[in-house]
């Protein structure tokens, strides 16, 4: 996962696969992913999320160039008051 603004990113290399084909949910500290490719047997896989990701809320997702790119957001409820000030503020000053 790399730090992305205001959140962070999580890019799966899926080569080949489109966007009708994707299938993503997230399960616990699991982001589950589903290729179904018609005429093929549906392929399903569970990735553990780094310990980051797992204080944090799907944000976005898009598919492009054979990536998988999920947005994250801290999810403030699980995050301390003061780490998501002090992150807020590093992204304006553009300090990491």
């Amino acid at each position: 996962a790399d730090a992305d603004g205001d959140g962070y990113r999580y890019d799966l290399p899926l080569p080949g696969v489109e966007r009708d084909q994707l299938g993503l949910v997230r399960s616990g500290d699991e982001l589950v992913v589903t290729v179904d490719v018609p005429g093929v047997t549906a392929h399903r896989r569970a990735f553990p999320l780094p310990a980051a990701l797992r204080r944090c809320r799907i944000a976005s997702a898009r598919i492009a160039d054979g990536m998988l790119r999920v947005g994250f957001k801290p999810d403030e409820t699980l995050w301390p008051e003061r780490f998501l000030t002090d992150h807020s503020e590093d992204t304006q000053t553009g300090d990491t």
